[in-house]
């Protein structure tokens, strides 16, 4: 698939150019990326025009500390819908696991992954497989973003636990480190963010199941237009439609796509996946937004999940989350109370 990002991206570029005294147009040009474009907030710029822009606004803005300037711009609209999904997710978990999954929303060249990591989670991102090497301008920037993102949820004095950037120190580290507010593990072969785990599943103030869901289908189908090569984006689009119908049987949904359902099941297998996998992961995703909607019924949620029985989203819920909807419902309560206090 042709890789591209995001054009509001681009455009904190612009407006830090402009700041600092340059001309962003002449720059846009000269790497043949089209101005015109950063009018449309569905536009996309190839990533290697991104690359060539990187690399000739440190240059003539002589500041290696560029990235970071424009990753502090960032603002909800940059990431699409994915930035408000950010916004009302429940905990730091929840938004950070939901920035890894649509992250090709932002760039489909780039990879996200949260992991435990002994007492702490690390959300790390980076482009697997590609010839080119990062800018560290775009390191900074990405790396700043997110923190950005976290301090808008979590606080302005919110501070990981510590950074990981690939790169070397710059001359201009001392602006990162004054940013960030957390050690910075430089040369570290890997980019990401670590997280104290005994504060990333805090409900937050600003969670709102409704909210999320809503953007969070916007996301799923932007992306399934985006990438039309990829059948497992659309079959996820299509699942979300009509899981409350109950009609999501594999062979129905290899109808809809006018292919045969073997040619349905080699094509997801060639994609890393299988239909059984995109149904559990679309209905365990949805059914924790749902639990958090608290004017839902359970009966109403295992409807809209497709269960023809709340008895089996019960079941379905317990293996995903190891815990049974109305406990969780209950946790959630208890702490939402908790952090009225």
């Amino acid at each position: 698939m042709f890789s591209t990002t995001l054009t509001t991206w681009a455009l904190l570029i612009w407006q830090v150019l402009q700041d600092m005294g340059h001309n962003p147009r002449d720059l846009f040009s000269k790497v043949d990326l089209d101005p015109a474009k950063l009018a449309d907030p569905n536009a996309r710029y190839p990533v290697m025009g991104m690359q060539r822009l990187w690399d000739e606004a440190v240059r003539i803005t002589d500041d290696p500390c560029f990235g970071l300037e424009v990753g502090r711009r960032w603002h909800p609209t940059t990431f699409h819908a994915l930035g408000f999904a950010w916004l009302a997710s429940s905990t730091l978990h929840d938004a950070l696991e939901r920035l890894a999954r649509y992250v090709h929303v932002v760039s489909n060249a780039v990879k996200a992954d949260v992991e435990s990591r002994g007492a702490s989670y690390v959300l790390t991102f980076g482009a697997p497989g590609s010839k080119v090497a990062a800018i560290p301008a775009s390191i900074d920037a990405g790396l700043a973003a997110i923190m950005q993102m976290c301090r808008q949820i979590c606080g302005e004095g919110y501070q990981p636990q510590g950074v990981l950037i690939s790169h070397d120190r710059p001359p201009c580290g001392g602006r990162l480190e004054a940013f960030f507010r957390a050690p910075i593990h430089y040369d570290a072969g890997e980019n990401g963010l670590i997280f104290h785990a005994q504060t990333i599943d805090r409900r937050l103030p600003t969670a709102n199941a409704d909210l999320a869901r809503a953007n969070e289908e916007v996301v799923v189908k932007y992306l399934s237009h985006l990438d039309r090569t990829s059948v497992a984006t659309q079959v996820q689009a299509h699942l979300i439609e009509r899981l409350p119908s109950g009609h999501v049987g594999e062979e129905i949904m290899a109808d809809s796509f006018n292919m045969s359902l073997r040619t349905l099941q080699r094509k997801l297998l060639e994609e890393g996946t299988s239909y059984a996998r995109l149904l559990e992961e679309t209905r365990r995703d949805l059914a924790k937004n749902y639990i958090e909607n608290s004017t839902l019924s359970l009966n109403e949620i295992a409807y809209l999940l497709g269960f023809s029985e709340q008895a089996s989203f019960t079941r379905a819920f317990r293996r995903w989350y190891a815990t049974s909807p109305s406990a969780y419902r209950g946790t959630l309560r208890e702490s939402s109370t908790a952090s009225m206090q």
